[in-house]
C-alpha cells in the first residue's frame, strides 16, 4: 500500500513542481508589471509636481527681475550711467535683492546707448570703459563691469522688445559654474528701453532645490535636459554641460524630441525606463526648451527581493502541504479505487472475450457473403457488357442505314430535278414542233398559189402560141415544183404531227415518273425519320447500360471494401482478443500489487 502511495506521489510530484514554478513565474511577471506601472505613475507624479514647482519658481524669478527693472533708482541709473550717485543708489537696490536671494550668481545692470558711445566706470580705483549693453554695475564687486554686450542673447532679445527672456545654461564668467540668466527691459517714463536688468540663478541651487531631493530606490533620479541635448541639471554635477554626457544621452534626447513621454533606452550600458515632460514657462521667452526627465533602472524596477523571498517561501510551504495531502489522498483516491477497478475489469475481460469471438464469427460470415455478392455482380457486369456491345452494333447499323438513306435520297432528288428539266424540254420541243407545223402550212399555201400561178401562166402561154411555148415549159416546171413542194409539206406536216403526239406521250410518261419519284422521296423521308428514332433510341440504351455498368462497378467496389473491412474486423477482433489477454495479465499483476502492497 505504501509502495503505491509513493509511486502515485512520485508520478505527480514533477507535474506539481512545474505548476508551482509556472504560478510563481506568473506572479513574478504580474508583480513586475505592477512595479513598472508604479514606477511610471510615480515618474509622472514627480515630473508633474516638479514642473509645477519649477514653473512657479521661474515665475517668481521673472517677477523679481521685473521688480528690479521697474525700480526708480535702476531706471535713473540706466538712463545716466555716468552719474555715480544714481549708479550707487541702483547698486544698493541690487545688493538688497542679492542678500535676500543668495542663490543668484550676480545681479548686474546694462545701459542701452548708441553703439559709438562709452562711459567710464570706476571700480576699485580702476576706470573701465563701458559701452552699449555692457554691465555698468553688479553685485560681485565690479568683477563683471564691462562684460556682456548686445551680442549676448539676453541683451539682444530685450533690445528686440521681448518682455522677458531666459538664456541658455552656460558657464559663469566669474567662476565657470553653470548658471542661466533671466533678463527684463528697463524702460523710462515714455516706455523706451534704456537698459537691461539681469538675474542669474546658480544651477547648483537649482539642482539642490529640484533635482537632488528626488531619489527613488537606488537608481531612480531626476534630471533636466534642454533642446540641445545637454544636461542642465543632474544629481551628478559633473554631467552638467558635459559634451560626453550629451553623446551618451543622444538616444534619450532623440526620443524626447520625438514627443515621447515614456520610453526605454540605454545609458552607459544599463537599460532604463524614462518619463519625460516639457517645462512650460509662462511670461518669458526662453532660448532653449527645458525637459524634466525621471528615470530608473529596469533591473531595480523588476527586482523585488522581498517579493521574490515571499514567493520562494510560499512555494516551499505549498510543496510540503502537497506531499502530506497527497500521501493521505492516495490511500483514498488511488488504492481503493484501483482494487474496485481491478475486480470490475475481471468481469469486463470475460465479457470482452465472448464479444470478440462473436465479432470474429460474424465478420467471417460477412466476408463470405460479400464474396458471393461480388461473383454475382461480376456476372451481371459481363452480361451488361455483351448487351452493350450488341446495342452498339445496332446503333452502328442504324447509323450506316441513315447514311445510305441520305445518299439515295440525294440521288432521288437529283433524278427528280432531271425529270422536271426533261418535262420543261419536252414542252419547249412541242412548242417548236407546233411552230414548224405552222411554217409548213405556210409553205403549202405558197406552193398552192404557185401552182395556180403556174397553171394560169401555162393557159396564157398556150394562148400565146409559139411565143409562149418556152414560157409554158417553164410554167410547167414551176407547177411540178409546186406540186412536189405541196407533197413534201404534207409529208413533213404529218411527220411533225406524229412527233408532237409522241412528245406529248413522252411528257405524260415523264410526269408520271416524276410523281412516282416524289412518292419514293416521301417514303424515303419517313424511313429516315424512323432510322433516326432507332439511332437515338440505341444511343440512349447504350448510355443507360453504361450507367448500369458503372453502378455495378461501384457495387463491386463497395463489396470489395466490405471484404477489406471484414478482414480489418477479423484482424481487430484478433487484436482485441490479444489485448483482452494482456489486460487480464495486467489486472492479475495489479491485484497482486494491491494485495501485496
Amino acid at each position: 500500500m505504501k509502495d503505491i502511495s509513493f509511486r502515485f506521489i512520485k508520478w505527480n510530484f514533477p507535474v506539481f513542481i512545474c505548476f508551482i514554478i509556472i504560478v510563481c513565474l506568473i506572479l513574478y511577471k504580474i508583480e513586475n508589471k505592477n512595479q513598472l506601472s508604479t514606477m511610471k505613475r510615480l515618474g509622472y507624479q514627480i515630473t508633474q509636481q516638479t514642473a509645477s514647482a519649477l514653473e512657479n519658481w521661474v515665475t517668481d524669478q521673472i517677477r523679481i527681475v521685473k521688480i528690479i527693472a521697474n525700480d526708480t533708482h535702476v531706471i535713473e541709473a540706466c538712463k545716466d550711467p555716468e552719474d555715480a550717485e544714481k549708479v550707487r543708489e541702483a547698486h544698493e537696490v541690487l545688493l538688497s535683492f542679492h542678500k535676500q536671494f543668495d542663490y543668484y550668481e550676480n545681479l548686474p545692470l546694462a545701459s542701452k546707448m548708441s553703439p559709438d558711445k562709452t562711459v567710464e566706470i570706476s571700480v576699485d580705483g580702476s576706470v573701465i570703459k563701458v559701452g552699449d549693453g555692457q554691465f555698468f554695475t553688479d553685485t560681485v564687486k565690479g568683477k563683471t563691469v564691462g562684460k556682456a554686450g548686445p551680442q549676448r542673447s539676453y541683451i539682444k532679445k530685450i533690445y528686440e522688445n521681448k518682455d522677458c527672456f531666459i538664456s541658455e545654461v552656460y558657464p559663469s564668467i566669474l567662476r565657470g559654474n553653470p548658471i542661466f540668466v533671466i533678463s527684463a527691459p528697463v524702460k523710462d517714463e515714455n516706455g523706451n528701453i534704456v537698459g537691461v536688468a539681469v538675474v542669474s540663478p546658480q544651477m547648483s541651487y537649482f539642482t539642490d532645490l529640484f533635482v537632488k531631493k528626488i531619489k527613488v530606490g537606488e537608481t531612480g533620479y531626476m534630471f533636466f535636459i534642454d533642446d540641445r541635448g545637454i544636461s542642465i541639471s543632474h544629481p551628478d554635477t559633473t554631467l552638467i554641460l558635459n559634451d560626453k554626457t550629451m553623446e551618451k544621452q543622444s538616444l534619450v534626447f532623440s526620443n524626447i524630441l520625438k514627443g515621447k513621454t515614456e520610453f526605454k533606452s540605454q545609458f552607459e550600458g544599463i537599460e532604463k525606463t524614462y518619463i519625460a515632460r516639457k517645462v512650460n514657462i509662462r511670461g518669458a521667452d526662453i532660448l532653449h526648451d527645458w525637459y524634466i526627465v525621471f528615470t530608473q533602472s529596469d533591473r531595480e524596477i523588476f527586482t523585488s527581493k522581498v517579493f521574490s523571498l515571499n514567493i520562494i517561501i510560499a512555494g516551499l510551504v505549498m510543496i510540503v502541504i502537497y506531499l502530506v495531502v497527497m500521501f493521505f489522498v492516495s490511500k483514498i483516491i488511488v488504492v481503493q479505487p484501483i482494487s474496485n477497478v481491478s475486480d470490475h475489469l475481471n468481469q469486463e475481460i470475460t465479457e470482452t472475450d465472448s464479444i470478440s469471438e462473436q465479432i470474429s464469427v460474424q465478420t467471417k460470415l460477412l466476408k463470405q457473403r460479400s464474396g458471393d455478392q461480388s461473383l454475382s455482380v461480376g456476372k451481371i457486369s459481363c452480361s451488361l457488357e455483351e448487351m452493350s456491345s450488341k446495342i452498339k452494333e445496332n446503333a452502328e447499323s442504324a447509323r450506316l442505314s441513315k447514311i445510305s438513306r441520305n445518299e439515295s435520297s440525294d440521288a432521288l432528288r437529283t433524278a427528280d430535278k432531271a425529270m422536271k428539266k426533261a418535262i420543261r424540254a419536252m414542252a419547249r420541243i412541242k412548242s417548236k414542233g407546233e411552230d414548224t407545223g405552222k411554217i409548213i402550212k405556210t409553205i403549202d399555201e405558197i406552193a398552192f398559189q404557185t401552182n395556180l400561178l403556174a397553171l394560169n401562166a401555162a393557159v396564157k402561154a398556150a394562148r400565146a402560141g409559139e411565143l409562149g411555148a418556152g414560157f409554158a415549159v417553164v410554167a410547167g416546171e414551176v407547177r411540178n415544183l409546186a406540186l412536189r413542194t405541196t407533197e413534201a409539206a404534207k409529208d413533213t406536216q404529218n411527220l411533225i404531227v406524229d412527233t408532237v403526239t409522241e412528245i406529248d406521250n413522252g411528257a405524260e410518261l415523264i410526269k408520271k415518273t416524276s410523281e412516282a419519284f416524289n412518292i419514293v422521296i416521301e417514303s424515303n423521308t419517313r424511313l429516315a425519320e424512323l432510322i433516326e428514332k432507332v439511332s437515338v433510341s440505341s444511343d440512349e440504351q447504350v448510355q443507360e447500360i453504361e450507367q448500369i455498368h458503372f453502378i455495378a462497378e461501384e457495387i463491386n467496389t463497395l463489396i470489395q471494401k466490405n471484404n477489406a473491412d471484414a478482414e480489418s474486423f477479423i484482424s481487430a477482433a484478433s487484436k482485441l482478443d490479444v489485448q483482452a489477454r494482456q489486460l487480464n495479465d495486467f489486472v492479475f499483476k495489479l491485484n497482486s500489487l494491491v494485495r501485496n502492497g
